[in-house]
């Protein structure tokens, strides 16, 4: 979606080719949160998630109006885990890969070291928060 010139035309064209009963499924960066301003404060590389392929911009906000206006209704959204914080704790991986690739190393870590259902039912209620750097939406 954020890659798209006409992310509506696309929705609109999804809506209308589901098959009865059928799903969308859509992951898009979750972007222009508190803490990735709050990151961004103290992150030597400004604006780090700003990329020239990226067309549009989402936040929960904003994507669930855009698939409202389409026709859809969200019936679940997880965020996955918010990178964010890692600048926020010291952690300043934005243009350092080797820092980048350890730490997101240690989230995969620790994501598989806990219980499925806890997992889920955290990133479940990040999302409702407008959290997390990518959210994954499940709607009809």
């Amino acid at each position: 979606m954020e890659h798209l010139p006409k992310p509506f035309d696309f929705l609109s064209w999804a809506r209308a080719h589901l098959a009865p009963g059928g799903v969308l499924l859509l992951a898009v960066p979750n972007e222009w949160t508190i803490t990735q301003y709050q990151a961004n404060q103290l992150a030597t590389l400004k604006n780090w998630w700003v990329h020239p392929t990226h067309l549009n911009y989402w936040s929960s906000a904003t994507l669930y109006g855009m698939l409202g206006r389409a026709g859809f209704r969200v019936v679940d959204c997880i965020g996955t885990f918010q990178v964010e914080d890692m600048i926020l704790k010291g952690y300043d991986y934005p243009g350092n890969e080797k820092l980048g690739d350890e730490l997101h190393a240690k989230v995969r870590e620790a994501e598989l070291s806990m219980q499925r259902e806890f997992r889920i039912s955290a990133q479940k209620q990040g999302a409702l928060m407008g959290q997390g750097r990518d959210l994954v939406v499940v709607c009809k």
